[in-house]
């Protein structure tokens, strides 16, 4: 049975390394290679790699894992690719061992499958390999940022509600500060990386010990139209804004009333409203926010094309099986009343 309670971070430049920490903790035995196509010449490498160590290995495209039998032999399992083929893998390791190569900025490799809706435990190891996923790239910058804005939101969400609480969360609040000063002061390119990944291993492990699906991750798993690199961070920034009108504004002198009014805890919005600085102080600033568009913007993104009405809709729908700010946001009318007040505006 699979009782870790975390995954190992392992950043480095090659299969080699990758090889020797497997063998290290699996001496000798056989290791089944999951990959995707065009990452075969890699997972090779590495199959030759763990040769030289002394573990023999299979190699098995993701695409055609169905047709496929493992022996009673193999007890550990490698992932080589994104988040597909590690879900893939993650199934059909099961309760074996699990490592994964990763060419994804996601924080889901260093969760236990909450992330994506596929709970089968936490992988041993999680590596990534900087000449696959080198922030020079624009792309996987751009990735890397879009999955830390993610993962602020997604805790501060949780963050702002724990203001009801008589006691305080200490780990929560020391990675809600770190993650945003990362976000607003980021670090030199060389600490980028490892910078980036300890904030959303921290993250991902302390979401799966809460075992409750975030909202935009919900949003993410159950909307096809929402996965895009631009959609996702579209959503981000939709809430970042929402955030800033809910503790900046008079919202209820300055929108149309929502048709619809949702139950919600008791006097939930006006704590809420009245702990609005302290929210505020961890919430982006509207400067701030404008530079981080900037910053997507530059690395060769736009999200000018995304329809605005369909991903809020997003919003209202999965908001509504969450706990965090923005449910009780939604729950008042806000974002109702924001679309009939933009709906207007145009006519």
């Amino acid at each position: 049975m699979n009782t870790r309670t975390r995954t190992n971070l392992h950043i480095s430049k090659d299969a080699v390394a990758f090889a020797e920490l497997v063998s290290a903790s699996y001496k000798s035995g056989t290791v089944a290679i999951i990959y995707e196509d065009k990452f075969r010449p890699l997972a090779e490498r590495i199959s030759d790699a763990l040769y030289k160590k002394g573990n023999r290995s299979k190699l098995y495209m993701v695409t055609s894992l169905e047709q496929s039998h493992f022996g009673e032999h193999i007890r550990y399992f490698i992932a080589v690719g994104g988040v597909e083929t590690m879900k893939a893998a993650r199934r059909a390791a099961g309760e074996c061992r699990l490592a994964l190569y990763q060419t994804e900025l996601v924080a889901d490799c260093f969760c236990d499958g909450l992330l994506c809706e596929e709970k089968n435990g936490f992988a041993e190891i999680s590596y990534f390999d900087t000449s696959i996923v080198d922030v020079w790239d624009t792309r996987t910058a751009a990735e890397g940022y879009c999955e830390i804005l993610t993962m602020f939101l997604s805790l501060l969400d949780i963050y702002c509600c724990a203001l009801f609480l008589p006691y305080k969360d200490s780990a929560l609040e020391v990675l809600v500060k770190e993650i945003k000063s990362f976000i607003v002061k980021p670090p030199d390119r060389d600490y980028f990386l490892p910078t980036m990944l300890k904030l959303l291993k921290g993250g991902a492990e302390y979401l799966s010990g809460k075992g409750k699906l975030p909202l935009l991750y919900r949003i993410r798993n159950n909307h096809s139209d929402a996965r895009t690199l631009s959609s996702r961070f579209f959503v981000c920034y939709l809430l970042f804004c929402l955030g800033i009108i809910f503790t900046k504004w008079n919202f209820n002198d300055m929108l149309i009333p929502a048709v619809t009014m949702i139950s919600t805890q008791p006097c939930a919005p006006q704590i809420l409203k009245a702990q609005s600085a302290k929210i505020g102080a961890y919430m982006l600033t509207r400067e701030e926010l404008n530079h981080v568009a900037m910053v997507f913007r530059a690395m060769n993104n736009s999200f000018e094309t995304i329809d605005v009405w369909k991903h809020w809709s997003f919003v209202v729908e999965e908001s509504r099986h969450t706990q965090g700010l923005i449910n009780i946001i939604n729950n008042t009318g806000v974002i109702e009343r924001l679309i009939n007040y933009e709906k207007h505006e145009e006519y």
